[in-house]
């Protein structure tokens, strides 16, 4: 079976002259990783390189045996609807669109037949704990919290191999921050996705199994050459 997530020789340079780079790095199928790191390090650029929202200046990054750097335009971004999902400290759920709708637009891209696509968007829903009644409110209606439970629900509606999570419980408090995480491992696990999460947050690491330090896997240099 493919890694979720295989890197090899990575670069990566922002024109201000930060520059990432990492030599090798493996997420096994299902596996749960936190990367873990200081705001500032690098983690947010490495997710926005494993979804292909970044470009490479060289090496290669492969999502379930496809690298994400052979694909261009359309095509990249309809890999990236099927096999990456996404969930972001602040949600960036379609404003003006339901519960259900956001989940039916992300399956949009999947193999998933339109026949099965309304009664997977109500399961897990459902399995996230949003009550009935919500679902038909536009998600910018929601509550935080309800939003949250919508945006982990749409990460894994298109089955995809991979779901990255970016500071998912950066603004929430310490109760909530921890009934999140417990939510999303659980969600990912069901689902047989593998979960990539970063955050700076010492609390997260004892809900994962293998925590990496960003430090240990990248190097990162400004254009004074120090290290960020």
């Amino acid at each position: 079976m493919s890694a979720a997530v295989e890197i090899d020789s990575l670069q990566f340079a922002y024109p201000d002259g930060f520059s990432l780079a990492v030599p090798t790095f493996r997420l096994d199928a299902s596996e749960q990783v936190l990367l873990a790191g200081t705001s500032g390090c690098g983690k947010s650029t490495l997710l926005h390189l494993i979804a292909g929202l970044e470009e490479a200046a060289g090496g290669s990054i492969a999502i379930a045996g496809t690298t994400i750097g052979s694909l261009r335009g359309a095509a990249r971004d309809a890999f990236r609807g099927r096999a990456i999902g996404m969930v972001f400290q602040t949600h960036h759920l379609l404003p003006g669109f339901s519960a259900r709708e956001n989940l039916l637009i992300a399956m949009m891209s999947s193999s998933i037949p339109d026949s099965e696509r309304g009664p997977r968007g109500e399961a897990l829903l459902g399995a996230v704990g949003l009550p009935a009644p919500d679902r038909d409110r536009a998600a910018d209606r929601l509550s935080v919290g309800q939003q949250q439970r919508v945006a982990v629900a749409r990460a894994v509606a298109a089955r995809p191999a991979l779901v990255l999570a970016d500071e998912p419980t950066a603004s929430l408090d310490p109760a909530n921050a921890d009934a999140a995480i417990v939510l999303l491992r659980d969600t990912c696990r069901a689902a047989g996705a593998a979960l990539l999460c970063t955050s700076h947050d010492p609390a997260m690491r004892s809900r994962f199994d293998r925590v990496v330090e960003l430090s240990s896997i990248v190097r990162t240099r400004t254009s004074g050459g120090s290290t960020a």
